[in-house]
């Protein structure tokens, strides 16, 4: 039984919390590549990837929760199974729905796609949440299944929710791992690449790592360690007549390296970094966990030495200001000073224009 008793209208208005509201305009754009995805598209996604995990969708819960108690009770059987499981699945019902309050905010305004659509309210759909989601009057409405769902997902952590929309590119590149074989991967510059596919990686964001080769019709590949952002990505094709076999070997290699430099670091060198910290940069570098290089020796004077990538290290220490300065590699030391000072004449700029007006 699906929403059918409600007027068939594609066009919804949902009422989302702030913290919902901000997430979901936050994934939008953090999600978006190189284009940003309209919201409704973004919305429509994200519900036909989640819906059927959601603790919001609850009839396909309770159906979940039946089935792995008889299994229990298949294996451990007892006189008294069937009242346990009736006891425990009215309780449980109760305790999910009691979860379904969230605060008002903002109204949003989209159009739920044809697949979706036919989910939420045809005859024969296996869409079963009318029984749970109506308005004072009793009756079924979509927008408040929409509601709970999408506040499910605001609340959760941000690899979480990047796992959700992009449910169907990671099953891509998994049965391309199982498989063996390669895949074609365009990304938001417009280049392609031609991937043996090692594994997904977290760091803060996913990262698909491998070896990889640009897309030339002229030549032989030439395979080297790289790696993807899942959502900086066009398009994601598998290639079944390219073998993306990776020896033992070079497996050893690339866990090394993701281990040595970081998934997002994968294509960069390693080289010797030195930071001289204030007091205030080691506080800063002992709080500040995300990007952070490892530490492999200090010399007097607060000097950190490290082996990582330039590129780690512009990020992660950049921020520090006047609390960190770069010793080596001089290129590095070069390019801090070039965007310190870049920034420096943005402000004098600005000061003089305002001692002139």
């Amino acid at each position: 039984m699906a929403f059918y008793s409600e007027s068939l209208d594609h066009s919804q208005r949902v009422n989302l919390s702030e913290q919902a509201y901000l997430t979901i305009e936050n994934d939008i754009f953090a999600f978006g590549g190189k284009e940003k995805v309209k919201q409704g598209t973004f919305l429509n996604q994200v519900f036909k990837n989640y819906k059927d995990d959601a603790l919001s969708s609850i009839s396909i819960v309770m159906v979940k929760e039946k089935q792995s108690l008889n299994k229990y009770f298949k294996l451990h059987p007892d006189n008294n199974q069937n009242k346990a499981i009736q006891i425990w699945l009215e309780y449980y019902e109760e305790k999910i729905k009691q979860k379904q309050e969230y605060q008002k905010g903002t109204d949003i305004k989209f159009r739920i796609n044809n697949e979706n659509f036919k989910y939420l309210t045809e005859h024969g759909s296996e869409c079963n949440e009318d029984k749970y989601y109506k308005d004072k009057s009793q009756k079924p409405r979509i927008s408040l299944y929409l509601k709970a769902l999408f506040e499910e997902y605001a609340q959760k952590p941000l690899y979480a929710r990047e796992k959700i929309y992009y449910a169907e590119r990671f099953e891509i590149i998994r049965n391309a791992i199982e498989a063996g074989h390669q895949l074609k991967i365009q990304v938001a510059s417009s280049e392609m690449y031609y991937v043996k596919p090692f594994r997904i990686d977290l760091a803060t964001y996913h990262y698909l790592t491998g070896v990889s080769s640009p897309v030339e019709k002229d030549g032989e590949p030439s395979y080297q360690s790289a790696s993807f952002r899942l959502s900086n990505m066009l398009s994601v094709i598998p290639v079944r007549s390219r073998s993306g076999y990776l020896t033992e070997k070079e497996k050893e290699n690339l866990n090394k390296e993701i281990q040595q430099k970081g998934a997002q670091f994968l294509t960069a060198n390693i080289t010797d970094v030195r930071i001289k910290l204030t007091e205030s940069g080691v506080q800063k570098y002992n709080n500040q966990i995300h990007l952070r290089p490892a530490c492999k020796e200090i010399l007097p004077g607060n000097i950190y030495c490290f082996q990582c990538t330039e590129i780690q290290a512009e990020y992660y220490f950049f921020k520090f200001g006047k609390d960190a300065m770069v010793m080596e590699p001089e290129s590095l030391a070069t390019r801090f000073k070039s965007m310190y000072g870049k920034a420096w004449k943005i402000y004098e700029s600005a000061q003089n224009t305002e001692t002139i007006k």
